[in-house]
């Protein structure tokens, strides 16, 4: 008795060590590259790059044209994709708090945006790409709002957030009830880390418009970092049930983010869903392994999990832990 105490006493000295590698997990993109005809693109270059500090990598898609991409810091990253050794596209697109970032390249959808890109200039916030229609809508909003819906994206490209809110909130004065309003409004509380208001903004916007599943999913985000995991929960699911693909990526999010709220069961439950609907991403086994071993009823459990992140990413950048983890689960597991 007193030997398999010492035993799980070095395990959890173990856990110790590796738990904080979940909490200041680095952050991933992941995607499908397809051509002009929808076809997926293998063997095409993706390039990331941060230029702020120097850093430049590239992976290659799969027959499918999958790419992953694992163990990136927060920041800012400029992503490439390159066929035959030339750009077809490109995106600038940000990674924070850990989360996977699922990022499409459609070249067909691109050549459609470029045609429409100068009278749409002026009507996307940042580099974050919008829909035709919801750019339409957006269009009609600030007409709508004698200019205050502009004002707002205007303030929230330039980083003026309490601008941005103040004009938004004016826009919905003059003309209630567009949900555009109120993304772009969440969007603004969320960069300004007002949590709870950028819950309130979405959840507003999906009661306008309960049929877009990027409405539902940054409601569950918010609400989940205004630890309104209820809200979250139910949110995250219906983005996923409108938009099945995004499934993956939306319950990984919501997993990182219950767990840091202490909801270890449902970040479980999380992990388990987005594996069922990706279940070839790496990082999410690795993930679950850490949250199966907290408790000694699931350690057992966290052995498979450890070993398929090793089969899927034998060069990533956890594998000597997960090695580790593996050997202490399956020795103070269940004999």
């Amino acid at each position: 008795m007193k030997l398999a105490a010492a035993r799980f006493l070095a395990f959890l000295a173990v856990i110790v060590c590796a738990i904080p590698v979940y909490a200041q997990s680095t952050g991933s993109f992941t995607g499908i590259v397809t051509d002009r005809d929808g076809k997926p693109i293998a063997g095409a270059t993706v390039s990331f790059e941060r230029k702020e500090v120097g850093y430049r990598s590239e992976v290659k898609t799969d027959n499918k044209g999958l790419y992953i991409r694992t163990g990136l810091d927060d920041g800012n990253y400029q992503i490439t994709v390159m066929q035959n050794g030339v750009p077809v596209a490109s995106s600038n697109e940000a990674i924070s708090l850990g989360f996977r970032v699922d990022k499409n390249f459609d070249l067909r959808a691109l050549d459609k945006q470029q045609q429409s890109q100068n009278s749409a200039a002026n009507t996307g916030a940042g580099n974050a790409p919008i829909s035709r229609a919801q750019r339409d809508a957006e269009t009609k909003a600030n007409t709508d709002t004698q200019g205050a819906f502009n004002a707002g994206l205007n303030a929230l490209r330039a980083g003026n957030l309490d601008e941005a809110i103040k004009q938004f909130n004016l826009a919905n004065e003059r003309k209630p009830n567009l949900p555009v309003t109120y993304n772009r409004l969440g969007e603004s509380y969320m960069a300004g880390k007002k949590y709870n208001e950028a819950a309130d903004a979405w959840k507003k916007a999906t009661e306008l418009k309960g049929d877009d599943p990027d409405y539902f999913y940054n409601f569950g985000i918010a609400s989940a970092q205004a630890r309104r995991f209820d809200e979250a929960k139910k949110a995250i699911q219906k983005a996923v049930e409108i938009e099945p693909p995004r499934g993956g990526v939306a319950y990984f999010n919501l997993g990182m983010l219950l767990e840091q709220g202490g909801q270890t069961t449902d970040a479980i439950d999380a992990l388990q869903r987005s594996i069922k609907q990706n279940p070839k991403t790496g990082e999410t086994y690795y993930q679950l392994g850490l949250l199966l071993m907290k408790s000694t009823a699931t350690i057992g459990q966290s052995v498979q999990h450890f070993e398929k992140y090793l089969q899927l990413e034998p060069k990533g950048k956890d594998v000597e832990t997960a090695k580790a983890l593996a050997a202490a689960a399956k020795e103070a597991g269940p004999k």
